[in-house]
């Protein structure tokens, strides 16, 4: 059995407002002695109650790492050919090359003076003559 001093703890025996037994507001006088039997067994659980409402919304946690580079992508087709640039300057005359071996020539027929007052067809007929002297020395093409 336990012996409890009307539930108030110390100085049960005191009746006056000092003692915690006076002013506790639990409606035993002061001093009474009270007994208290042994305890029961536990009785069986009761049904759950209602869910509770949400609780507000935690703080956002930190930033977590950057993940790593993935792989490279495909390359990608080849773009249109561009417009032509412009022409460069000319480039540097290069060195004078070596003589060659010399020709032969082979002189062409005379063809006589003209008098300053020829004919026209006269003058025609001569030039004629000298182009055709000319082809026929090899110094004029055919």
């Amino acid at each position: 059995m336990n012996r409890f001093q009307n539930g108030c703890g110390v100085n049960a025996a005191s009746n006056t407002c000092g003692s915690r037994c006076c002013c506790c507001g639990c409606g035993i006088g002061c001093g009474t002695v009270t007994y208290v039997g042994p305890t029961g067994p536990t009785g069986p659980m009761g049904p759950a109650g209602p869910q509770g409402i949400q609780g507000i919304q935690g703080v956002q946690g930190p930033q977590g790492l950057t993940g790593p580079t993935g792989p490279q992508g495909p390359t990608g087709a080849t773009g249109a050919t561009g417009p032509q640039g412009s022409i460069g300057a000319t480039g540097a005359t290069g060195p004078q090359g070596p003589t060659g071996p010399e020709g032969t020539v082979t002189p062409a027929a005379a063809v006589a003076d003209l008098d300053p007052a020829a004919e026209l067809s006269t003058v025609i007929t001569t030039v004629n003559t000298l182009l055709a002297n000319l082809r026929a020395a090899g110094l004029l093409e055919t």
